[in-house]
Formats: C-alpha cells, sequence, structure tokens
C-alpha cells in the first residue's frame, strides 16, 4: 500500500481539526487525547529551534512600575532567516510583577489565523519546508495557498492592514539590551498561561490550547525547569515555592521542606483577593468534538478592509502580492479554489486576480467543499461537512464563539447552574 491510502489514526477520529469542549463554546477538555498528542507532538518537532507559537496588582494604582523585558520576533521564518520576509511578526512582553510574571504573546494580524486548534500545528507545517523536497516558500508556495483554499476562515490574514487606534494603559522604557544572546533572548520562555490573580484567559478554542501548549515547548526546548532560569524567574515581593522538585536544571529545590502538602512543615498561602466566581465562568454542556464551518460573516470584515480602509493602491497591493505568490503554486486547482475565496469578498479581488494570473476561478463557494472546515454556505448537504464527516456537535449560532451571558457567573446561576 501507498501513503495515498493511509488512513488518519493518530486517535480514533473521523476529522483531525475536531477539539472537544464543553458544550458548544465552553473551554477544551483535557481528555481530549488527539489535541493533546498533536500539540506535544508540535511542541517536539524542532530541535532546538524555537517552534512558533478585573484589575490586576500591577494596575491598582496610577504610575505603578515593573520591570519588563520584550522579545521581537517573526513566525515563519527559520533560525537565523532575516527580518524583511513577508510574515505575520509580532512580540512578546514578559512583566515582571511583584505577583508573578505575566506575559503578552502578540501577534501583528488582524485576524487569527485559525479558529480551531488543532489547525494550529498544520498551519505552522504550511509555513516551513516542504517535507518531500525542502523547498521554502522563495522556491514553492503551493503547500501555503492548499490551506488556504480549504480553509477559508484564513482569508483576513493574508489582507494584512498596520494601522490600528491606540488607546494607552501605560509606558514601556527600553533602556538595556541583552549583554548575552543565548542567556537573554534565546532562552527566555513566554506563555499566555503566565498570568497573575485579576486576569483570566477566555474560552476562545485556540486561545485555550496555547496555554498548554506555550509551556509544553519550553519544557522541551529549554528544559522541565526552565522557569528557573535568571530571565524566566519570577520577581515577587515575596519567597515564592512550590511542590515541584528535581530533574535537569533544578535550581531552587525546596531544601529540607516536603515535596508534598505536609502538615509537618507547613507551607504559606497568599490570601485570595479576587472573587473568581465573578470572574470564572460556569459552563454547562456536553463535551463533544466540535469543528467551525465558514459562514457569509467570515468575509465581513476583510470586506469592510477591502472596501472602506484600502484606498486604491493599497488594493493594487493586495493583488500584486497574492500574484506574485500565487507564481510559486504549481496547482491550478487550487489557485481556483483561492480565487473563488476571494470573490466571497469582493466580485473586484477576484476578476483582477483572473486577470493578472490567466486563470478563471469557481464562482463562489456555495459549491465547494473543504478539507478543512464546514462550509456552512454550500448549496447542499453534499458540500457542507468536511471531508464527508458529519459532525457529532452542530454548530449553534455562535460558531463555537463565546457569547454574552453563555458563562453567567456561579453567583447568578446557582452551585448546580439552577437560578
Amino acid at each position: 500500500m501507498t501513503y495515498k491510502q493511509a488512513i488518519y489514526t493518530t486517535a480514533p477520529q473521523a476529522h483531525p481539526y475536531e477539539a472537544q469542549r464543553a458544550g458548544d463554546s465552553g473551554p477544551l477538555l483535557l481528555q481530549d487525547f488527539h489535541l493533546i498528542d498533536l500539540l506535544s507532538h508540535f511542541d517536539r518537532e524542532r530541535i532546538p529551534e524555537r517552534v512558533v507559537h478585573v484589575k490586576a496588582g500591577i494596575f491598582s494604582e496610577k504610575g505603578k512600575k515593573c520591570p519588563v523585558t520584550i522579545r521581537f520576533f517573526t513566525v515563519g521564518g527559520e533560525s537565523d532567516s532575516h527580518d524583511y520576509a513577508r510574515d505575520p511578526p509580532g512580540f512578546a512582553v514578559k512583566f515582571g510583577t511583584e505577583q508573578g510574571n505575566w506575559d503578552m504573546v502578540v501577534n501583528n494580524t488582524p485576524i487569527f489565523f485559525v479558529r480551531d486548534p488543532a489547525k494550529f500545528p498544520e498551519f505552522i507545517h504550511t509555513q516551513k519546508r516542504d517535507p518531500s523536497m525542502h523547498l521554502t516558500h522563495a522556491d514553492d508556495t503551493t503547500m501555503f495557498w492548499d490551506y488556504l483554499s480549504h480553509n477559508p476562515e484564513s482569508i483576513h490574514q493574508v489582507m494584512r492592514y498596520s494601522p490600528w487606534e491606540i488607546e494607552p494603559r501605560g509606558e514601556f522604557i527600553l533602556n538595556e539590551n541583552a549583554t548575552n544572546y543565548f542567556a537573554e533572548t534565546e532562552q527566555i520562555a513566554f506563555s499566555p498561561s503566565n498570568i497573575i490573580p485579576g486576569i483570566e484567559p477566555l474560552a476562545d478554542p485556540a486561545l485555550q490550547s496555547r496555554l498548554f501548549s506555550c509551556d509544553d515547548t519550553h519544557r522541551h526546548r529549554v528544559g522541565p525547569n526552565y522557569q528557573q532560569l535568571p530571565i524566566d524567574t519570577p520577581r515577587t515581593a515575596y519567597q515564592f515555592g512550590n511542590f515541584q522538585c528535581d530533574g535537569p536544571m533544578a535550581f531552587y529545590n525546596p531544601s529540607a521542606r516536603p515535596n508534598y502538602l505536609s502538615s509537618i512543615d507547613l507551607i504559606q498561602f497568599e490570601r485570595r483577593k479576587v472573587d473568581l466566581d465573578k470572574i470564572h465562568g460556569y459552563f454547562i454542556g456536553q463535551a463533544g468534538s466540535f469543528l467551525s464551518e465558514i459562514r457569509p460573516k467570515d468575509f465581513k470584515a476583510p470586506r469592510a478592509l477591502r472596501q472602506k480602509v484600502f484606498d486604491e493602491p493599497a488594493r493594487e497591493q493586495l493583488i500584486g502580492n497574492v500574484s506574485q505568490k500565487r507564481s510559486l503554486c504549481t496547482d491550478k486547482e487550487i489557485l481556483k479554489r483561492q480565487i473563488a475565496i476571494f470573490s466571497e469578498i469582493d466580485d473586484d479581488i477576484a476578476i483582477r486576480l483572473e486577470k493578472v494570473t490567466g486563470i478563471k476561478g469557481y464562482d463562489g463557494i456555495a459549491d465547494l467543499k473543504f478539507n478543512g472546515t464546514h462550509n456552512g454556505m454550500a448549496k447542499g448537504a453534499k458540500n457542507r461537512y468536511a471531508n464527508g464527516a458529519s459532525p457529532a456537535q452542530r454548530a449553534t449560532s455562535c460558531n463555537g464563539a463565546p457569547f454574552a451571558r453563555t458563562h453567567a457567573p456561579i453567583m447568578v446561576m446557582g452551585v448546580d447552574g439552577v437560578a
């Protein structure tokens, strides 16, 4: 048998992009072995190169200060790649607050490129080298366009635009450069799971998956005790301790104190200052596998960007950028699908691309079937479901996103979810 006859068997899974959630808009579930295995393997694919990916105390008073460390980065490039390649670059900030480290990880993109968490590793694969020929996007963009042509929710990310309205919250003063690249740049580790009391993650599935995956990457790439490194260790106003011990680079083992919650040698606890019942969601729902679908709403924001924000030179630049990257894709079927997706934003984009490329695209996506997402705009059931796999759970009006009063606090709903 050849690789073209293979059946997907990482775990029993009808579709590789589905994720198990508490209800159709709740957080991800730890029992989803397929997703955890997917992310864990992705975190370990490259050695030692990086694999991308309420008022808190810091805001309690005006003029409060804390040390910050910032790393500016690219996403698609490899180690030593130049900074001028077309890429959604970003930056990460580590706030060394008196309550612990608070990390903010940012990409310069208007819309995050995936909505379903299991897509993240596969999308990044399309940004790296082709596993067969080892070619980069400078030589062949087929993987890039193939992914986009089956996951239209990423279309806004292709139409990058930088200006934003900014509401000041504070000021960074960058007054010191790293003195040792490896110790202070290569070993610094950021994760959205590094938060402080008063700041909570949303139930957004893409963010929820990064809460696990970023830390898991650091444990693999840097080491299980990476948070004990000088550049990563918290700068709290108190002596911190926990029950973790041993392993490589265990600089701060718990001395003679037992490594469990002991009644003989007690560890102190900080008094809870945040009412968790008021900030935590109370989720009610069946555990189920979920994969979002494409809807007309997905094209509303990029349409406004193209029609109301872009001027004519910017519109021409979009055509030029897409055409240049398209020229390195050898599969015309992929390009016909991609032009159809652009036509859902604005027919003028499709017309211009057809003129420049000489390829006639499909007339919209109503007759297309996608392998990466359900097509909520399909004319019939034949093309509705990704890979022909009927969903285990129907997408509701929110399409998997949190919405108002979905996660009512316990104080409102009652401990058993009944008001």
